[in-house]
């Protein structure tokens, strides 16, 4: 197995949440998938934990996670296409489990957009269940007499 740097994230400068865009967008674009991971939640303080792998300098995984209630952690992850399925997300995972477990965490659910199909692929390797489906809704514009709101882009 290749030599993969794992790293905690603890710099939120500018230019390290432009490298974790950049690998959204490769991902989005190989996948034709409508990935996102959070990178809004990554804040410093109060934010979405997360982890960083590199090879050779390179961003080439990231998974991040969080929990609303304690005990069941939201995840979010990517892998740059040449290094999928070499092992990089799941030695991510085995990362961030201890550090989760120590945290009470008991339930991982996996986001993944339904047509990821390395997403997929790697919930299936895991034995994971279908349990829940998402569905995004944005709201463009709302015009009625009478209501008057403001909205930003409409």
């Amino acid at each position: 197995m290749q030599e993969y740097q794992l790293i905690k994230m603890e710099d939120y400068s500018n230019d390290q949440i432009d490298r974790i865009r950049s690998l959204e967008q490769l991902c989005q674009i190989n996948d034709r998938s409508n990935l996102r991971v959070g990178i809004d939640s990554l804040k410093a303080v109060g934010g979405d934990e997360a982890y960083f792998c590199f090879f050779v300098n390179r961003l080439i995984g990231f998974l991040s996670w969080y929990t609303s209630d304690g005990t069941e952690a939201n995840m979010n992850g990517m892998v740059h296409p040449d290094f999928q399925r070499k092992g990089v997300f799941n030695t991510l995972l085995k990362r961030a489990l201890p550090e989760m477990q120590a945290k009470g965490i008991q339930v991982c659910r996996f986001r993944i957009p339904l047509n990821s199909e390395p997403g997929i692929g790697f919930i299936k390797h895991l034995g994971a269940s279908f349990h829940t489906s998402e569905f995004s809704m944005n709201l463009q514009c709302i015009k009625s007499p009478g209501l008057r709101l403001t909205i930003s882009g409409c």
